[in-house]
């Protein structure tokens, strides 16, 4: 079994910008899904709306499955959380939701660094109740 890889292209200034602006997460080694409780991501936008570290906005253009195992993704949206820990740290998760399973884990950035798909639920809640604690918090949608 291979590792999916999704590439995920953001919307640019202008229409020749759109191609250069992209980030690469590496899927999860998981044989199952790995939930997202939704009420987080809720969460975190309305953090964003009272705390200048923690920002939230709408700019992915189209999210693609690249390898061999590529096919049609089958997710109603996605959302992206990018973080900067205080030791500046930066790492990434890009988030599918499927009708009847709500929110998965799909992959990790940066590629290259391994992270435990399992500890990814309890990252994101600290995120959310410990937010003060990272220098930047960004969610993507």
């Amino acid at each position: 079994m291979s590792i999916a890889i999704y590439k995920v292209l953001f919307k640019g200034i202008r229409e020749n910008d759109e191609n250069r602006l992209n980030l690469i997460f590496k899927g999860s080694k998981s044989d199952k899904s790995i939930k997202i409780p939704s009420h987080l991501i809720l969460e975190l936008k309305e953090i964003s709306k009272s705390n200048q570290n923690v920002i939230s906005y709408q700019n992915i253009s189209e999210v693609i499955k690249v390898g061999k195992e590529s096919s049609l993704l089958t997710y109603n949206y996605y959302f992206i959380i990018l973080y900067t820990s205080i030791d500046d740290k930066r790492r990434g998760f890009l988030i599918g939701n499927e009708k009847k399973s709500g929110d998965i884990l799909l992959g990790t950035w940066p590629f290259n660094e391994e992270l435990s798909a399992e500890r990814i639920p309890d990252i994101i809640s600290n995120l959310v109740k410990n937010y003060n604690e990272y220098k930047e918090i960004c969610l993507i949608n």
